[in-house]
């Protein structure tokens, strides 16, 4: 068993939708769409693949994203304008937050960082007052990776 939380979100009350990460859905409304959508820069992609292609999730309804571990809320305010985050550690956030992702280090940490060298920023754009940030503790690669690592010795 894998431990994770089920977080139900209904679209309405962000303003009819959301833009998750890869594989956070797990189901929802039959009214909802699902799409795949780019929201960063091209160069980050080549670095931070598992955070470049993210799911838009829009229309009217519920929709149950799962995470690993806790799912935390971070609310953003321009007394807290935004919030830098593992990428493997981003469940999912409101449509109208700017998103990019970051090498952590310097190519000593590319080279013998392991996991987690790659920081999203998730953002508020100018003018904005208000967003919300979805996070997991545990997220589920990493949980994959240790159980290999144990049985690859």
């Amino acid at each position: 068993v894998v431990p994770g939380n089920l977080l139900p979100l209904n679209l309405k009350d962000y303003g009819g939708e959301i833009i998750g990460m890869s594989g956070v859905y797990l189901l929802g409304s039959d009214t909802l769409t699902i799409a795949s959508c780019f929201r960063q820069r091209l160069g980050a992609a080549f670095f931070g693949g598992e955070s470049f292609i993210l799911q838009k999730i829009a229309g009217e309804g519920v929709v149950i994203l799962q995470g690993g571990g806790a799912i935390l809320t971070e609310e953003l305010t321009p007394q807290r304008p935004s919030i830098r985050v593992d990428t493997g550690c981003l469940v999912a956030f409101t449509k109208d937050l700017d998103y990019s992702v970051e090498l952590a280090g310097g190519i000593k940490s590319m080279l013998f960082g392991g996991e987690g060298i790659f920081l999203a920023t998730v953002s508020l754009k100018p003018g904005q007052t208000k967003g919300t940030v979805w996070l997991e503790s545990f997220p589920y690669n990493k949980y994959i990776n240790r159980i290999k690592r144990c049985y690859s010795h």
